[in-house]
């Protein structure tokens, strides 16, 4: 599938870094922690990200992005084509999902 490509602005990179890094830490979290389960279930239900047709949902134990990745992985340029998607996912003045995601301060990888 070709896409166009457009330049996302310093603000949304940084917004949807964070995005990524949060999704990225719950997985992390969920990985062999069988006890914290329900508790990480019930903090992430909500997340949910579309991104140019892609959809990615957290939905306790469920993490689906694997339609996302496996395009970006076929891409060329990577980045690029990341960027373009996060740019069709917010507008930042006027995105009414923004308040389902709670950001860390963290810094982890």
């Amino acid at each position: 599938m070709d896409l166009p490509h457009t330049t996302a602005s310093p603000a949304q990179e940084a917004t949807v870094g964070r995005i990524l890094q949060e999704i990225t830490a719950v997985g992390n979290r969920l990985e062999g922690m069988d006890s914290a389960i329900p508790l990480l279930a019930a903090e992430m239900k909500s997340i949910r990200l579309d991104i140019a047709g892609f959809q990615i949902r957290v939905s306790g134990l469920e993490q689906q992005e694997a339609t996302m990745e496996n395009h970006l992985n076929t891409t060329p340029d990577r980045d690029q084509e990341l960027l373009y998607l996060c740019s069709k996912l917010i507008d930042l003045e006027d995105w009414s999902h923004r308040d389902n995601f709670v950001f860390s301060d963290s810094q982890n990888k």
